[in-house]
């Protein structure tokens, strides 16, 4: 395999197969059944509904690859470095006491010469300071989801006619595509609803859905365009069931869902009924609270799905890279290695790249948090 065939190799694995970077804030579930796309899941928050990150979407990541590394002549000479120090093979024992801190403060899961000019390489794709911000961005959400919480907690009973408002319009959208014009997903309209019927009441028996509920849940598959029929219908299943197990605290909202899927009439009535009768207030701005946290945890989900892909290729496929080397070489002297390890990772974040269509997909993703961050910010802020 000659040096671009790698590197296309390791950088396409990354988006295919990324390492979680964001492990205690988010799970990143890859999931079959839904186009090969990537569930995130907010840990600690369960009142976010999991995103479901596109098929497209990683696809639109692996096809920036090829684009890339064919136009990239730095990406090349930091890889000519790179298998150098791996053909060295010189590496600094782990008793020496500044290892740890140099780990933590350089980013490195292990600190030698190989793995800084691994940041190098990675530099000249993705931009080199995001990695650094994420650290930032990390800590920026769970502040604002914090001040989020606790305007919402003013008012619970706005949250729940909130929730299953947003079940209703979620599941109004989704029921158009079951419609006489579209036959092969009106095949699975029955068992859409059975399904969500069912989730709805064992939820309201307190009992927890299964892990692999809507796995097990199947919809009819086709010839032609059956089979993405049938994904489409299970990403649908997966986002309302996510959201009926957002309400299982409170079965009658559960029962409001149920009176949904059997007759839209009676759920309007039923929903005239519930507001009066729990004197829901202020359910505007809790909506909008609600709407704006919701659409920047998908942003910041994206974030941390490009951050993963940034650290597999970093920690993972690069060093499948089929240079030979030598047995390890201890240093002789590991101030000195150690002070280069830390020259080349200081060299790596001075690398800037302004074209590319990783670079703009990963700069576009950062600005689209920002602006989302913006606007909850305001709305939190009474500016909005």
């Amino acid at each position: 395999m000659n040096d671009k065939a790698f590197l296309r190799y390791a950088l396409e694995q990354s988006f295919l197969r990324p390492q979680n970077n964001a492990a205690e804030c988010v799970d990143l579930q890859y999931n079959i059944k839904n186009s090969n796309g990537y569930t995130l899941v907010d840990k600690r928050h369960a009142e976010i509904v999991p995103y479901l990150l596109p098929g497209a979407t990683v696809k639109k990541c692996v096809k920036s690859v090829t684009h890339d590394i064919g136009r990239n002549t730095r990406l090349f000479e930091e890889y000519e470095r790179y298998k150098h120090d791996l053909a060295e093979n010189i590496i600094i024992p782990e008793n020496v006491p500044e290892i740890g801190r140099a780990r933590k403060v350089l980013d490195l899961v292990t600190v030698n010469r190989q793995s800084a000019q691994k940041k190098k390489i990675a530099a000249t794709l993705i931009p080199a300071t995001f990695a650094l911000k994420m650290k930032d961005i990390h800590r920026v959400y769970g502040e604002i989801w914090l001040q989020s919480e606790a305007e919402l907690q003013k008012n619970p009973e706005a949250v729940d006619l909130s929730l299953i408002k947003d079940f209703a319009q979620t599941y109004d959208t989704a029921m158009r595509r079951f419609g006489l014009a579209h036959p092969l997903y009106r095949l699975n309209k029955k068992r859409m609803k059975y399904y969500l019927n069912e989730a709805a009441q064992i939820l309201k028996s307190h009992h927890p859905l299964a892990d692999d509920f809507c796995v097990t849940h199947c919809f009819y598959e086709m010839k032609l365009f059956g089979n993405k029929v049938s994904k489409t219908c299970a990403d649908m299943l997966c986002n309302m069931v996510a959201q009926l197990q957002r309400m299982a605290h409170q079965p009658q909202l559960l029962t409001l869902a149920q009176i949904l899927l059997a007759d839209n009439r009676k759920f309007a009535k039923a929903m005239q009924d519930y507001a009066a009768e729990h004197k829901v207030a202020d359910s505007a701005r809790v909506d909008t609270i609600r709407h704006d946290v919701q659409k920047l945890f998908k942003k910041y989900a994206l974030l941390c799905y490009l951050d993963s892909a940034r650290f597999a290729f970093e920690n993972k496929f690069l060093n499948e890279c089929p240079e030979p080397r030598h047995p390890p070489l201890p240093t002789v002297s590991p101030t000195d290695e150690l002070r280069m390890v830390s020259q080349i990772v200081e060299e790596s974040h001075k690398i800037t790249i302004t074209d590319g269509k990783i670079c703009k997909i990963y700069n576009d993703a950062l600005a689209a948090y920002e602006h989302d961050l913006t606007a909850l910010q305001k709305v939190l802020d009474g500016k909005a």
